[in-house]
């Protein structure tokens, strides 16, 4: 049989589904006739399909060595190289296609592709718009340049473009009903946080496909945003099972909200970790230049009056600045911000501003500062970028204050926590080497604040002679389990209300009236509190609060902080996972597990009924709140620790001995 006989034989192979048998030929083609354009084109289709694509690489490059430079090889060469990562090198080759053809659409999609990959929002749409205007009806290109709008959305904060995505998707669901179309309308919705819309379309998607893909954990995330609980367990459960067959779920920050264990919690960074860093595999090893001064970057998009910022403004300012050199790196704009964290960075002799700035920029900018150590304020939370710390930007990384769990192998060196957060029983369950404080890793520093006199119950529009139940934790973090526990308790003390946290998502707040109502609490006994402009007037009008109750499996951080410098009792059920034990640390700290903290929603609801039925344990409690309290609200002692730990780190690094946990405790 000669080759063409050969090539007409695999060909009928391939149209009746004998891949296996086709190959067979192919190679042997190749055997006798090394350079035969027919057999390395279809083997190097086969491979892209296979998604083999070093295999797909090798076969279009040796066409391309005899010179055959057509647009189709020269694409389906560009294809393997933008799949294999070498993106440069594809980019060139797309380059030469346009100029051989400036009508071949499918090179400037996959060149737009390149661009998204490195982050080159601009380029990128620019891109899919030229494809678009070629093939106007592609649903694949209306779906990318909509993911790259989402993306440019997001990254410049510029929601407009939202909008404009929107109206992309619906151009190419009308083309064709995709999953990717669907997907990217409930992303649509996630980023303006109109969450029940969000879940409206993750659920359609699911309903139409049987797939939600990798934006489970949105989807979860965005019921929890809305207070729908309907379904959410099935879709837990979903998630733990994608857990077991260590599968891509979603972005890592959610399932702080719902999973209660740190062994699931672990196994799924891992999986998170391994899927993200794909993107991001030149790791760079960095060498410390050894200086005068020890210099420390503080990496965040928080430098505002987000949580974060408040936490951190009192240790970035009690730094001994004989001994660190402080940058502030920040990823948002705080150009138009006006609080005391932001005037402070920005007006600081190292504030290098990375808002808006492409990847390889960035990169420069952190080189030229020489960062010994590295603080990840982030993690995984909104506005970070983690893929910074998957490239290695210091020698020594660290996480602190964003992210309340693991991150998963490699990212960062440490994490800090203290022995109340992670105790022996968990340790196995962090990748990093653990910081452990003395105390508690929180603390903000109200000294500078006014507090007056308290607000009247009456300008808190409450009612009069009430026992105030209170929770002003993100309404996200509040779920059915523990929601149904705080009715049981308004059940059982009948002449009390409870406060919540005012939400946008008028939908959430719908939610939870109707489910109290089910429930019998009228909601008369719901009440939702506005955000007050400034946070003294958040902490005058608190202390009219009688008992703050904690949500789980993720607690109050620094709003839990806030109530006890307000001095109103915690009431927390400690967990296992980093983000259900903040509560119980700061607790502990004041002496105060006993009446507390809890161990199960049966205690919690005890201790909850036997504290409101007591006028004089409120007041004792109060009072070791009162006496207490200093022990939580000491910058100076919790930034003399933190430098001790850089410290230690610096002097391990220096010395070549192998990272290990920095018990300070």
């Amino acid at each position: 049989m000669d080759i063409n006989q050969l090539i007409s034989s695999a060909k009928k192979k391939q149209e009746n589904n004998q891949i296996s048998e086709a190959k067979q030929i192919y190679l042997k083609i190749l055997e006798s006739d090394p350079k035969n354009y027919e057999a390395n084109n279809q083997l190097g289709i086969l491979s892209l399909e296979n998604s083999e694509f070093e295999l797909a690489e090798k076969y279009f490059y040796k066409i391309l060595e005899n010179k055959f430079r057509n647009e189709q090889i020269l694409n389906n060469y560009g294809i393997s190289l933008l799949q294999n990562k070498k993106f440069h090198q594809a980019i060139q080759i797309f380059d030469e296609i346009i100029i051989k053809n400036k009508n071949y659409s499918s090179a400037y999609n996959n060149r737009g592709l390149i661009y998204r990959e490195l982050d080159e929002h601009d380029n990128a749409i620019k891109d899919f718009k030229e494809a678009i205007s070629l093939d106007p009806n592609n649903y694949v290109y209306l779906n990318n340049i909509a993911f790259s709008l989402i993306q440019k959305a997001v990254d410049f904060e510029q929601p407009e473009l939202l909008d404009l995505a929107l109206v992309n998707c619906k151009k190419s669901i009308f083309l064709k009903d995709s999953i990717d179309a669907n997907l990217l309308i409930g992303d649509i919705f996630f980023n303006k946080k109109i969450y029940h819309l969000a879940v409206n379309a993750y659920e359609l998607t699911y309903k139409k496909f049987n797939i939600v893909g990798d934006r489970l954990t949105r989807l979860i995330l965005s019921k929890l945003f809305s207070a729908d609980w309907n379904n959410i367990s099935i879709f837990i459960e979903m998630f733990k099972k994608r857990i077991m067959q260590k599968e891509y779920a979603g972005e890592g920050m959610p399932i702080t909200y719902f999973l209660e264990s740190p062994r699931e919690q672990m196994e799924y960074m891992s999986i998170h970790t391994q899927a993200n860093q794909q993107r991001n595999i030149n790791m760079n090893v960095k060498k410390i230049i050894f200086k005068k001064k020890i210099h420390i970057g503080y990496f965040s998009s928080d430098f505002n009056s987000h949580p974060v910022g408040q936490n951190i403004i009192s240790i970035l300012k009690k730094h001994d600045f004989n001994k660190f050199e402080i940058f502030f790196f920040s990823f948002s704009n705080l150009v138009n911000q006006n609080n005391p964290v932001s005037n402070y960075v920005k007006n600081s002799k190292n504030f290098v501003n990375l808002y808006g700035q492409e990847n390889s920029n960035i990169l420069n900018k952190i080189e030229e500062c020489s960062i010994d150590i590295a603080i990840d304020l982030n993690g995984l939370t909104a506005g970070g970028k983690p893929s910074l710390f998957y490239k290695r930007i210091a020698p020594i990384q660290i996480h602190y204050l964003g992210t309340p769990s693991t991150l998963g192998p490699g990212i960062v060196d440490y994490i800090i926590a203290d022995k109340n957060i992670i105790p022996n029983e968990t340790r196995k369950y962090y990748f990093e080497k653990i910081i452990y404080l003395p105390k508690t890793l929180l603390t903000i520093d109200y000294s500078n604040l006014i507090i007056e006199n308290s607000f009247s119950i009456k300008q808190t529009d409450l009612p009069k002679n009430k026992f105030i139940f209170s929770c002003l934790n993100n309404i996200c973090k509040i779920n059915k389990n523990i929601f149904q526990v705080w009715l049981n308790i308004l059940h059982k003390i009948p002449n009390s209300i409870i406060w919540l946290s005012d939400n946008p998502n008028t939908e959430a707040i719908n939610n939870l009236v109707k489910f109290s109502e089910y429930n019998g609490i009228k909601k008369d006994r719901i009440f939702f509190a506005k955000r007050l402009p400034s946070l003294e007037d958040h902490l005058i009008r608190i202390k009219n609060m009688h008992l703050f109750l904690d949500t789980y499996p993720y607690g109050g951080h620094t709003t839990a902080l806030d109530f006890l410098y307000a001095e109103v009792p915690i009431l927390t059920l400690k967990g296992d996972t980093f983000s259900s034990r903040i509560g119980y640390s700061l607790l502990k700290s004041l002496d105060l597990e006993e009446d507390l903290v809890s161990n199960s929603f049966e205690d919690y609801e005890q201790k909850a009924i036997k504290i409101a039925s007591s006028p004089e344990l409120l007041k004792k409690i109060k009072n070791k709140i009162n006496f207490y309290k200093d022990n939580l609200f000491k910058s100076d002692f919790l930034t003399q620790n933190l430098e001790k730990a850089f410290e230690i780190s610096y002097d391990m690094y220096k010395s070549k001995k192998m990272y290990s946990d920095i018990d300070l405790s």
